[in-house]
């Protein structure tokens, strides 16, 4: 009897894990997709192993947390680098011409020169 019950506290468990896989692994294909979407000349290159690659990497994971009419602004920032300025800053537009801050450009400019001086989002460490 203890055994099956044993049993039977574990499926919620197992259940529990295999959804939150499956959850990440939406996410993931949602942030491809939505990385799709970015001009390829938008990219930056960034020093491989570096903090601004770490945090690089982690914000393309999140891609999919970019509002849907963010294309709307055409300035040319990654959409990693996107996702970056939003969590630093929550309070951007989510839709129209002009959402990011016009010192963006050179804000990512400053971080791909100094890879290290990065800071990571608050909600991301």
């Amino acid at each position: 009897m203890r055994i099956v019950y044993a049993m039977l506290l574990l499926v919620p468990l197992n259940i529990e894990l295999q959804n939150n896989k499956s959850s990440q692994s939406n996410m993931q294909v949602q942030s491809q997709k939505v990385l799709a979407q970015y001009p390829k000349k938008w990219d930056v290159t960034v020093l491989s192993g570096s903090k601004l690659d770490i945090v690089k990497k982690k914000m393309e994971r999140e891609a999919y947390s970019l509002p849907p009419a963010d294309l709307q602004d055409l300035t040319p920032l990654p959409a990693w680098f996107r996702v970056y300025l939003r969590k630093m800053n929550p309070n951007l537009p989510t839709s129209g011409s002009y959402q990011y801050p016009r010192t963006s450009i050179r804000l990512l400019q400053y971080l791909v020169s100094n890879p290290e001086n990065v800071e990571l989002p608050k909600n991301s460490q």
